[in-house]
């Protein structure tokens, strides 16, 4: 058609769909073929005028438009259609243009889209090519180990200790061993670092064979096993040496001064070094023993008052027991079981304070 027949053309044009039917045969008549008599999905091959695309292939590139009912709302839809171009990178090719496509929605776009292709054709296959060859890239399985390093020789050996003393250990962590690193060529931060390890290692465990324990030591230790041992079954002080008048007066002196309500392995910790010749579990001991001894003579004191005051009480009611009016002797009876469970409950509640007392003093 002349311009003047292609312009009066683009004005009888019902849309902007139409119009851009009518640029696409003028640009592309003898490269576009229509594939359904709607003329909504049409072919054109195109020839690339990008200069580094060397894609070698036996025609030009055919590209297939489908153009949905709302387009241009919707984007249309592109495809390669070269056999001679493999599937998996023809696949990407069309990923990238359908991409391209939604950037464009809202106008019609075909023309658009042709020309970004044409321009850009070399970076669009390249791009697919290198996708391509990292999603196949062969990857070690997890669980397959790392080739072994091989053996450091001595002068490696002599480059880390040199480095190790240029760069202390006051830098920061991550920074030093880069730093570290750069001086021993050949070997990585990690290489440098395992390195550190095993000779720390290997130097602890010799420090540690060429210092055994004393036979003495060991003797002491066993001994204090057994102690321990007996103080458990018998429930009492881990030491048969008896307590001097005067260890006893600082052990006394020493529970005034550092009172219960202190956290109770400093407490017992600070009492034992008041005492000084004895251990804290010496001390605890001691004092969990004579408080025993106290409390087993406090209750078999109270027990034998108890017991006097009902003889006594039941020899004085006897004797008055004619003598005084029913409601009186009713009066009497309920005052005397009434005393009775208060002294039952006083006695009870202190057992048990004193009993959750010695169940602190034993975790410690």
């Amino acid at each position: 058609r002349s311009l003047s027949g292609l312009q009066e053309a683009l004005v009888a044009a019902g849309g902007e769909e139409e119009k851009e039917r009518l640029l696409l045969l003028r640009r592309w008549k003898d490269s576009m073929s229509f594939l359904t008599e709607d003329q909504r999905s049409f072919c054109i091959l195109l020839s690339s005028s990008d200069p580094d695309f060397v894609l070698k292939t036996s025609s030009p590139l055919k590209l297939s438009f489908t153009l949905p009912a709302s387009y241009p709302a919707v984007p249309c839809q592109v495809c390669l259609l070269n056999e001679d171009i493999p599937s998996h990178i023809r696949v990407l090719v069309d990923k990238a243009i359908n991409a391209e496509a939604k950037k464009l929605a809202g106008k019609t776009m075909v023309r658009e889209l042709l020309k970004w292709f044409d321009n850009n054709t070399s970076t669009i296959f390249q791009c697919a090519l290198d996708v391509h060859n990292a999603r196949t890239q062969v990857t070690p399985p997890r669980n397959a180990t790392a080739p072994s390093p091989s053996p450091w020789t001595p002068e490696e050996q002599k480059l880390l200790e040199a480095a190790m003393k240029e760069f202390p250990s006051t830098m920061e962590a991550s920074e030093r061993w880069a730093c570290i690193a750069s001086k021993v060529p050949g070997r990585t931060k990690k290489d440098c670092i395992e390195r550190f390890k095993e000779l720390k290692k290997a130097l602890q465990a010799s420090s540690s064979k060429s210092q055994p324990a004393p036979k003495e030591s060991k003797e002491e230790e066993a001994k204090s096993e057994q102690e321990q041992t007996k103080t458990s079954h018998e429930g009492s002080s881990s030491s048969q040496r008896e307590w001097t008048k005067q260890e006893q007066q600082a052990l006394e002196s020493a529970l005034q001064e550092f009172p219960s309500s202190m956290e109770r392995k400093e407490r017992w910790t600070k009492i034992a070094a008041r005492v000084q010749t004895r251990s804290m579990q010496e001390c605890f001991y001691r004092y969990r023993d004579l408080k025993r001894m106290l409390e087993e003579q406090l209750v078999q004191a109270a027990k034998q008052q108890i017991k006097i005051e009902k003889t006594d009480k039941n020899q004085k009611q006897s004797a008055q027991a004619n003598s005084l009016s029913a409601s009186f002797h009713f009066t009497i009876e309920t005052e005397e079981t009434s005393r009775a469970k208060e002294d039952k409950g006083e006695t009870d509640s202190e057992e048990e304070d004193d009993d959750d007392e010695d169940e602190d003093e034993d975790e410690d």
